[in-house]
């Protein structure tokens, strides 16, 4: 209990101490957020010290803007290079280097308003770009040989396209809609209209272009990010269908964790679980935790289901293993950043009842995480915590503000706060 205690201080020298961990974690805005809860009137020496601690803040918000603003630049995204030098003018504090960055901001300005006269754009765009040079920006990200198929493509192709990618989805669909009708074999428009259709959800209408496309772009990822291919965006509509079986059948393979694709493994273990074959799912799952360390969700979603089979010093295991070397050890240098995992690390430690310190200390960690802001389920959590501490004061206080703060049609955790009051809860 003390952890929290500690945490929620308001002792000025706690108060700075914090902050001063967070300029040196990089985190700028957290820094000056403590700061703020200072008193104003602290003595000579810890005023000094926090007025130092809020010039380095406003220093590498200042830096970490003008990088950010120098990357836009070169990528010809000029308005947001815009934005970010005004954000870096703003926590500037060197009177020579913030007249060095307006000058660069009015030079920048007036390249934006040069840019928006020659292509025509007098409203200008997000980007700064033409609808052909957010067309390029865009198939830029995709792979080389992938990219090479969308050269050469008709106006209206590319304008749908950038309406697409910029989230006018059902404009888009239009245009691609009378595309495929004018050239029904085009596997690279029809691809297009399924993606917007997946995009509305509509997924039945999606399926037979996504699998025509399949034939053309085979399984690899389309981008460079490798964040998309037509199997994923397949997969995701045929889950939508609950077509699982489907699903099994055809990623089994393709979705093994060896092949190092950690969205469509996911998705095989979605479906193995929707068609309750949960040894095969475990398997799957333990074997993604290996290969995908850096992917919470894995360890997330087996941990729940080794919990509802009752194995919870496995499900243990598993979490502790996923929030290492962030916590695991019992000496976290910073919070692990997969709030569901240190919800339900904790839960399964009161689960266990092996003691209320390990479940302290996690919550410490989603306190942090949250900047003392917590949620419903958290104080849920909380008050689980000091009912097994038999604090039943502070137990009534906890229960108060989960109730306070519980979302609107969140039927499982009014339930489990019901039985929590009645002295019956379960996990």
């Amino acid at each position: 209990m003390g952890f929290l205690k500690r945490f929620f201080s308001k002792d000025p020298e706690t108060l700075l101490d914090k902050a001063t961990q967070a300029v040196e974690r990089g985190e700028a805005v957290q820094a000056l957020s403590i700061l703020a809860d200072l008193p104003d009137d602290l003595d000579g020496g810890l005023a000094g010290r926090a007025k130092d601690l809020e010039g380095s803040a406003h220093d590498h918000l200042s830096r970490a803007a003008v990088e950010s603003s120098e990357a836009y630049e070169s990528e010809g995204w000029l308005d947001r290079a815009a934005e970010e030098l005004d954000l870096a003018i703003e926590h500037c504090r060197d009177e020579a280097a913030r007249e060095r960055l307006t000058e660069k901001a009015r030079q920048l300005q007036e390249a934006i308003e040069a840019e928006s006269a020659a292509s025509g754009n007098t409203a200008g765009g997000d980007s700064g770009l033409n609808a052909d040079e957010s067309y390029s920006v865009l198939v830029a990200m995709l792979r080389e040989d992938v990219a090479e198929r969308y050269a050469d493509r008709s106006s209206d192709f590319r304008k749908a396209y950038v309406d697409f990618n910029e989230g006018r989805t059902e404009e888009a669909l239009e245009v691609f809609d009378r595309l495929v009708e004018d050239a029904p074999d085009d596997a690279v428009s029809r691809f297009e209209r399924g993606h917007c259709l997946l995009a509305l959800g509509k997924p039945e209408e999606a399926r037979p272009d996504l699998e025509a496309a399949w034939e053309l772009f085979g399984d690899e990822s389309l981008d460079v990010s490798g964040s998309l291919s037509v199997p994923l965006l397949w997969a995701d509509a045929m889950l939508e269908l609950r077509e699982h079986q489907a699903v099994v059948d055809r990623l089994q393979d393709l979705a093994d964790p060896r092949n190092g694709n950690p969205a469509l493994s996911m998705r095989l273990a979605v479906a193995r679980i929707e068609l309750e074959q949960l040894d095969e799912a475990n398997e799957h799952l333990g074997a993604c935790c290996v290969v995908f360390p850096s992917e919470p969700a894995f360890s997330h979603l087996h941990a729940s289901l080794l919990r509802t089979a009752g194995e919870t010093g496995h499900a243990i295991e598993v979490l502790e293993r996923a929030v290492a070397p962030s916590c695991a050890s019992g000496s976290c240098a910073k919070p692990p950043l997969h709030l569901p995992s240190l919800r339900l690390l904790t839960s399964l430690h009161l689960d266990a009842d092996d003691g209320t310190s390990r479940a302290w200390e996690l919550m410490q960690f989603v306190a942090a995480a949250r900047q003392g802001q917590l949620e419903s389920v958290d104080h849920y959590l909380l008050a689980r915590l000091q009912r097994a501490d038999g604090d039943e004061e502070a137990f009534a206080r906890e229960l108060e503000a989960a109730h306070a703060l519980l979302p609107e049609g969140d039927t499982d955790l009014k339930q489990a706060l019901a039985k929590l009051e009645a002295g019956t809860v379960e996990g």
